[in-house]
């Protein structure tokens, strides 16, 4: 806490929990669930604009441009984007696989594909050249790996040549739900399924984490204070 402030010492806190809990059935009781969280500043998420998210793709190269529609148009995670295999590309979907269950086995969602992933599908397919993986990497014929610099710097660098704010590639997914709840057509349990969360609670606290827009209310609360007419 003194070294690196509560929200680092809280999560030093939930791994420890999560950590006992772990092998609970072999020790008796966890004493990091007595240990209380320290308080500390509500952290407000940065979800970019959609104009910022443009002029990113604009900047960006074809195999970028692809990528980042495939976060863009389904809100997957990175990872399951660059692991996407053609046997999980169906006639109107596609299946992601995640290890994000609590035992860490893998689960499978199907997430719509419309015209556009149609399209980019549609010429990446000769472009793999008999791979597995949608997305090749030329220089492995296997996929691309998160952490290596072309895809973690990819948009840093992007953002940078495009003069915009920061973000990146979690933060899309955070685009993703925002624009998904600004049409008003779908529900909490939509959202969920397409962001591949196990618990509502995390996709509502996914939703809670985004700025919602107060400027209508502006006229309103300017009505309700008018004073009355006389007579």
């Amino acid at each position: 806490m003194a070294r690196s402030g509560a929200k680092t010492a809280n999560r030093r806190i939930r791994t420890l929990k999560a950590l006992w809990n772990w092998h609970k059935s072999e020790l008796n009781g966890n004493p990091w669930q007595a240990v209380k969280p320290f308080p500390e500043e509500e952290f407000v998420k940065y979800v970019p604009q959609k104009d910022d998210v443009e002029k990113v793709f604009a900047a960006a190269t074809q195999q970028e441009r692809d990528i980042l529609t495939f976060i863009s148009y389904t809100g997957a995670r990175l990872s399951e984007v660059l692991n996407l295999k053609w046997e999980d590309v169906l006639d109107s979907s596609i299946r992601l696989w995640t290890h994000k269950s609590r035992n860490g086995s893998k689960t499978a969602r199907l997430v719509p594909v419309g015209h556009t992933l149609r399209d980019v599908l549609t010429r990446l397919h000769p472009l793999s050249e008999g791979s597995p993986y949608v997305f090749v990497n030329p220089a492995t014929h296997g996929p691309y790996r998160r952490n290596q610099p072309s895809i973690c710097r990819m948009l840093k660098r992007l953002c940078r040549e495009a003069g915009v704010r920061e973000f990146g590639f979690h933060a899309l997914r955070h685009y993703f739900a925002s624009m998904l709840v600004s049409t008003n057509k779908v529900t909490l349990c939509d959202i969920q399924h397409m962001l591949g969360h196990q618990r509502a609670t995390t996709t509502d606290t996914y939703l809670h984490s985004l700025c919602p827009p107060v400027d209508h209310l502006a006229g309103v609360i300017e009505e309700m204070n008018q004073p009355l007419k006389a007579g």
